[in-house]
């Protein structure tokens, strides 16, 4: 009987919650093993194994600054297409292995008939490609790209002996547009203001930034063939519209200007 029973005639023993003592084995050779296995204490729920550790994450930093360095090696090279999606409306297509003097005019020139052309721009050599140009085609509707990949298949699209790599620009997608105008400007007017040579001396010094692919001059009427319709085309238009209205004009230099006209023409790519 404990001390505890003596002093205190008829009180129980508390319980006792000791660890009981872990079962050993004795293996040949006398060493002696301990068993292992979760013993529960009585009254106590068996202990549950430790939760695995969640993943750690990458830093947002270190995937910021690495956005950072792909868009600055990056920024100074030429779109090129991400053939991982498509788009069956994609007006936009993307040249390669074009010449390396490559101008507006023969590139132009090789789609003729394929349709109404919005946007393009001609891309020259560079260190990754010193022997060859590259351009981007944007077209005013789809039905225009599916006739260049036509063509294109039946070998009809070169230019100087070069034969075109043509692909869905995907990295710079364009979608339909309706046809509200075009890349060509026709402008009509008194010969003694309209002719080429001024005409392009009004938009150089207005700081247009332009590309052209033709000019033609018949009589009293001027052709612009620009490079980019909303670009080009459509600024050279509200230049020309704002000459018009100019308050510093003399008064025969009004006289001549309010006879000017100017309109889209098509595109000899349609």
């Amino acid at each position: 009987m404990s001390n505890n029973a003596r002093n205190n005639p008829g009180q129980e023993n508390p319980p006792d919650l000791r660890l009981p003592s872990r079962p050993q084995t004795t293996r040949p050779g006398g060493q002696i093993v301990r068993n292992t296995t979760r013993t529960q204490v009585p009254g106590l729920p068996l202990p549950l194994p430790p939760a695995p550790r969640p993943p750690v994450p990458v830093p947002m930093q270190m995937a910021e600054f690495h956005d950072r360095a792909v868009v600055a090696t990056t920024a100074n090279l030429p779109p090129r297409p991400n053939t991982t999606t498509t788009s069956a409306q994609n007006c936009a297509t993307w040249w390669t292995n074009l010449p390396p003097n490559c101008t507006y005019s023969m590139l132009f020139q090789s789609i003729r008939s394929i349709g109404a052309v919005s946007n393009a721009v001609l891309y020259p050599p560079t260190n990754r490609s010193p022997t060859t140009s590259a351009a981007s085609v944007e077209f005013f509707h789809h039905e225009s790209v599916e006739r260049l990949f036509l063509a294109d298949g039946r070998g009809e699209i070169t230019i100087s002996g070069y034969k075109p790599i043509i692909l869905p620009n995907r990295r710079h997608p364009s979608l339909p547009t309706p046809l509200h105008g075009s890349r060509i400007l026709r402008i009509t007017g008194p010969a003694k203001i309209i002719t080429i040579k001024s005409l392009r001396a009004l938009l150089d010094e207005a700081g247009l930034k332009y590309h052209l692919d033709f000019t033609k001059s018949q009589g009293n009427v001027v052709e612009m063939g620009f490079a980019s319709f909303r670009n080009q085309a459509l600024r050279a238009r509200e230049i020309l519209e704002r000459q018009k209205s100019r308050e510093d004009l003399s008064y025969a230099e009004k006289g001549l200007w309010v006879l000017v006209g100017v309109s889209f023409g098509k595109d000899p790519c349609e």
